[in-house]
């Protein structure tokens, strides 16, 4: 019968730090790297566009504007790369680019009834930081 004897090999603190924790330090970092989401913050100016369509809408009527509304918020939602099902965004609100983008977009399309909506959903305070009011409406400015 042959025995043989096995030493076990003796690994130092420099010497696991070198063969067992780099490498899997490394692992670590680059999984990390691959795995961050990337956000799109509000101070980036980077162009970002997405057309809504407003075509057959009737932007004078409420249920117009309540469907213009839903789609201007969703491509605001969208451009800014926010998701509404953050915990984050359910906890505070949407952020600043989400919030900036929609009055913006609300502003451009001259609606009273989008405007009215607008006032609804966000506040008297939110629209007046933003611009957002509802004009008045007389027989000499009608569209």
């Amino acid at each position: 019968m042959n025995i043989q004897t096995c030493k076990t090999p003796l690994i130092t603190g420099a010497k696991l730090l070198r063969s067992v924790m780099g490498p899997a330090l490394l692992a670590l970092g680059t999984a990390t790297a691959a795995l961050t989401p990337i956000r799109i913050l509000a101070n980036d100016f980077s162009a970002q566009s997405e057309r809504v369509s407003l075509a057959n809408l009737d932007l004078n009527s409420v249920k117009g504007a309540r469907t213009a509304y839903a789609r201007i918020k969703a491509a605001a939602w969208s451009v800014c790369g926010e998701s509404t099902m953050a915990i984050e965004v359910m906890v505070r609100g949407p952020g600043e680019c989400v919030q900036a983008t929609l009055a913006r977009a609300v502003l451009d399309v001259h609606s009273v009834e989008l405007s009215k909506l607008y006032i609804r959903r966000n506040g008297i305070q939110m629209a007046a930081l933003y611009g957002v009011t509802t004009p008045i409406v007389t027989a000499g400015n009608t569209k």
